[in-house]
This record gives structure tokens, sequence and C-alpha cells, in this order.
């Protein structure tokens, strides 16, 4: 059985493979784009990955919306945000290529 920062993917023999991925990122079912990017040695939005000692939740590029019932959603600017967990930008992710240093007043 998988553990966390590990997905069974089945591959073209149609056996199932256990793929490791980076301590900074959790794979999920629902992000199948995402996965194939972490993989490949990209941020899961697909930009190259940019400063090591930073993550989403320092960049500038991070806000956060809000739904009727008082939750909350991190979402990014650098790309096309939708309602769905798709776009949603998970704290501890690794930074992007396009990360910036936030203001210190955010």
């Amino acid at each position: 059985m998988p553990t966390v920062g590990q997905l069974r993917l089945l591959v073209e023999s149609g056996q199932a493979e256990t793929v490791q991925y980076p301590d900074w990122y959790r794979p999920s079912k629902c992000r199948e784009r995402a996965n194939q990017c972490v993989l490949q040695g990209r941020h899961p939005f697909g930009f190259a990955l940019g400063p090591e000692a930073e993550t989403c939740r320092t960049c500038k590029h991070r806000y956060k919306t809000w739904s009727r019932s008082c939750r909350g959603w991190n979402k990014c600017h650098q790309i096309q945000a939708t309602a769905g967990p798709a776009t949603d930008v998970v704290l501890k992710w690794r930074a992007c290529e396009r990360w910036e240093a936030r203001d210190e007043e955010a």
C-alpha cells in the first residue's frame, strides 16, 4: 500500500507501479496533471521550480478566495483560477520560477 508521498500508477504494461514524489508534494488522484508535472521536475502548475528555500506560502501571487460558508481556498494570480480543486494552491508546495517575496504588510 502506498504511503504519503507515493502513488500507485498503472503503466503501459498494465502493471501497477509505486512512484515516489518529493517530500514537499502530496500526490492526489484528482490532480493527475499536477502529479505528472512534479514527476517531470516541475511545479504542480507546470512552471519550472523556483528558489529551493521558498514555498507558495511566501509568494506574493498567492491569494485567498472565500465561499459563503466562510471556507477559504488559496489560489495563484499566475494561473487562471477555477471554482474547483485543480487550481487550489497548497501552501507547502515548493515555489515556482515566478515566485516573488510577499510585501511585509501582507
